[in-house]
């Protein structure tokens, strides 16, 4: 009974071996891709996507990187925007990459050549929205982002609200002051391509005296 036992725990453990040496029916063993330890950082695969594109990461813009999967392999998925002539231009190449997260290869990339409004486009079309005149806007700030892996403006401004009112009681015989100070702040995002305006908001910020 005792030499039974040994003689399965022996071909159970050859069996073994012969899976991890490739051995089995004549096929290799399966080959893990890189141990837990040689993960590419999320960094690395941007600088991967970069070399590859042939640009700084420095000139990346709108960049925007998450963990995906792809074919089943576990990748990163990149997405930048390179501006094509001087700071003035408004063409841009998208690209997309699928970098693999263990292996830093890439396994997917794409881009395509788009055109944008001018920033001064933009910006009229949400002074239009929120109905104010270009003349009382301050802070006003401008720059390029990425929604959904669309080129977009973020444009944010401010404009100072002031108002007053005198009435008068006559109860107490005295005249009341009523004096509203402070600003409405809005942020607005909008497709650099089409011109649509994606989302919007407004925030007051106004303080209140009586007198």
């Amino acid at each position: 009974m005792q030499k039974r036992i040994l003689k399965k725990q022996l071909a159970a453990f050859l069996m073994a071996a012969a899976v991890l040496t490739g051995t089995v029916a004549g096929q290799a063993a399966p080959i893990a891709e890189v141990s837990a330890a040689a993960k590419v950082s999320e960094t690395k695969a941007r600088n991967i996507a970069a070399n590859d594109a042939r640009v700084r990461t420095g000139e990346l813009m709108a960049l925007d990187s998450y963990e995906d999967t792809y074919n089943g392999r576990k990748i990163y998925h990149i997405s930048f925007y390179i501006q094509k002539g001087n700071d003035a231009s408004r063409n841009f190449t998208h690209y997309v990459y699928y970098v693999n997260r263990n292996t830093g290869a890439i396994e997917k990339k794409s881009s395509r050549d788009l055109t944008v409004i001018k920033p001064s486009q933009a910006i009229r079309k949400a002074l239009d929205k929120a109905d104010v005149s270009s003349s009382k806007v301050k802070n006003k700030d401008l720059d390029y982002g990425e929604d959904g892996e669309y080129l977009v403006y973020d444009i944010e401004f401010s404009v100072p609200v002031s108002a007053s009112n005198i009435t008068y009681d006559k109860n107490s015989d005295y005249y009341r002051l009523y004096l509203v100070d402070g600003t409405i702040d809005y942020e607005f995002t909008i497709n650099a391509v089409t011109g649509k305006i994606i989302d919007w908001d407004s925030d007051d910020d106004f303080r209140e005296y009586y007198y």
